[in-house]
């Protein structure tokens, strides 16, 4: 017995041996498999301008490009050329590389259709990037024999036609696929929905429509599922409640329709949720302050209704906060004083919340942008935000606010660039400002009273609109850098010889409406500015501008973009 297990040992000592230095036939190349590899790296060198100094061959094929030429026992297995300015197409050789696991071409100038039989030689490629290229044609159904397929980019080229439901074979490997910014149409494949281990999903800036099928809810190793800018129809299935690993969700820019489930509440992992410019409608479940690790949140563009819900106050690390363009009521929750400590940006502009600033709201001390334009908000302007040392843009235009701009802000908001309270009631002196960064100052359309403080403080204002504030007088003094102004219903004067334009009088808003514009905008409200102050010269017009004018159309046309959600 003994005798036997000594024997059995060194055998198995010697079949371990030949794993280790015996050579596998069918896993090391002969001399014709290894030079039919070199022929077909040299045609993809040759076809696509790959600036190669030295001349491919057996001997050097694994080892001269180690950072894009990779081989398993002497057999190609990885190709990457991700950005290096590679141009032409490519070659249908590629599908003769039979060990090629991964293919990576990205960011670079290649055009032409992709080689429907790369797929050919059945399990190897795994990872398949192609994204960032001016790649055309549609997706060849016969990548579907690529059963072992993991990683699958494409986005960024100008691919057409359906994403083929054949893909639906990869439901045992994918786990990232992204096929954005392209021209794909049609739906997206049920088929896919045996995609059970996929957790990147991103199909956004296409031609996509349909609804979302409800059958993607069996997709539960998803973390990231963008769908942006397409023509997706429909209601968001409440069988998305199965997603619990929901990280990112984005479906903004479609035409979606219905309300949001309140059961979504089960997403407690979600991080950014983007349902902005669709036509939803209902309210904001409260159950969704269970969203306890969200930091973006854009529901902007849609036709939400009722009151903010107190509850979000849980949302302690929200960041990003667009409501804009609804038509929301109540008052803004005071309790997000409390709870937001991280907010940057808060825009509920463009609804009809009613109510006071709360003071409360002192308390967000990171904030960069608060936006709460064109609503029905009264009272004064709360003195305790001038604690807000990072704010940046400050939209309070459009309301019934009422007293004075309180001196803390002139202080203690230093950053600030954009200041718009045009359209207001307020009144009283304007403050010494100590806005060293002030690029836009839009105060028209309210009862301030006496002269304008010395611009000394604002070097780099190139926007200021005071019209229609009758009680203002006196001269006017502007840094260099004034490329636009509106001081006509008032007693300003000004040294017409220092400032690009002169006393033009435009409908409330029309400056404030260009705040952010390309500059090609700002030039043809330039222009309109011109044509206007020339008919008003020409016929002696003396007096105020209307504030009920609307300049929409003319801003928008202008534009050829829908309005900025900031103003």
């Amino acid at each position: 017995m003994m005798r036997w297990c000594r024997g059995a040992a060194l055998l198995l000592l010697f079949l371990c041996s030949c794993l280790l230095f015996c050579p596998c036939p069918s896993c090391s190349a002969d001399g014709a498999t290894l030079q039919a590899e070199v022929d077909i790296v040299a045609q993809f060198f040759t076809v696509n301008g790959f600036a190669n100094i030295t001349a491919l061959t057996t001997e050097n094929l694994c080892s001269g490009w180690p950072a894009m030429i990779s081989c398993n026992a002497d057999r190609v297995s990885a190709l990457n050329f991700r950005n290096i300015n590679l141009r032409g197409t490519l070659p249908t050789g590629l599908s003769g590389l039979e060990y090629l696991s991964s293919l990576v071409v990205s960011d670079n100038q290649l055009t032409g259709s992709i080689p429907f039989d790369l797929c050919r030689s059945g399990n190897n490629l795994m990872n398949l990037q192609m994204g960032g290229n001016l790649l055309s044609g549609s997706l060849p159904p016969e990548w579907s024999n690529c059963r072992s397929m993991k990683t699958f980019n494409v986005s960024s080229n100008s691919f057409s036609g359906i994403i083929p439901a054949a893909y639906s074979a990869w439901g045992m490997s994918i786990t990232s696929f992204e096929v954005s910014a392209n021209n794909f149409t049609g739906t997206l494949p049920l088929e896919f929905s045996n995609w059970t281990i996929v957790s990147y999903f991103a199909v956004s800036r296409n031609q996509l429509s349909g609804t979302l099928p409800p059958e993607y809810s069996s997709m539960k190793a998803l973390t990231y599922f963008d769908i942006n800018m397409n023509y997706l129809t429909g209601a968001l299935p409440e069988d998305y409640q199965q997603l619990r690993g929901m990280n990112s969700f984005r479906l903004s820019d479609n035409r979606m329709s219905g309300t949001l489930p309140s059961v979504l509440a089960a997403w407690l992992q979600i991080s950014s949720f983007r349902v902005d410019n669709n036509r939803l409608t209902g309210t904001f479940p409260s159950e969704y302050a269970a969203w306890q690790q969200i930091d973006y949140f854009d529901a902007g563009n849609n036709s939400f209704t009722g009151s903010l819900p107190p509850e979000y106050a849980n949302w302690t690390q929200i960041m990003s906060f667009y409501v804009n363009n609804n038509f929301l009521s109540g008052t803004l929750p005071p309790q997000y004083g409390n709870g937001w400590m991280n907010i940057l940006v808060m825009t509920v502009q463009n609804n009809s919340i009613i109510g006071t600033l709360p003071a409360d709201y002192s308390l967000l001390a990171a904030v960069s942008v608060f936006n709460v334009a064109l609503n029905l908000m009264t009272g004064a302007l709360p003195s305790q935000y001038g604690a807000w040392m990072k704010v940046s843009q400050l939209y309070l235009h459009g309301n019934a606010f009422t007293g004075s701009i309180p001196l803390s802000w002139c202080t203690g908001m230093t950053y600030l660039q954009v200041f718009t309270v045009f359209n207001n009631k307020l009144s009283g002196t304007i403050p010494l400002m100590t806005f060293p960064l002030l690029s836009t100052l839009a105060m028209s359309f309210n009862d301030f009273s006496g002269t304008l403080p010395t611009f000394a403080s604002l070097p780099i204002l190139t926007t200021l609109d005071v019209q229609n504030n009758t009680k203002l007088s006196g001269p006017i003094v502007l840094p260099k850098t004034t490329s636009m102004i509106s001081s006509c219903g008032t007693q300003l004067c000004m040294d017409q010889k220092t400032v690009f334009l002169q006393q033009v009088c435009l409908p409330s808003g029309v400056i404030a409406t260009a705040i952010g514009a390309q500059p090609a905008t700002i030039v043809a409200l330039l222009r309109l500015c011109f044509v206007l102050n020339r008919i008003m010269r020409r016929h002696h017009y003396v007096g105020t501008v209307r504030s009920n004018l609307t300049t929409t159309t003319t801003i928008k046309q202008l534009r050829g973009t829908k309005p900025n959600s900031n103003i």
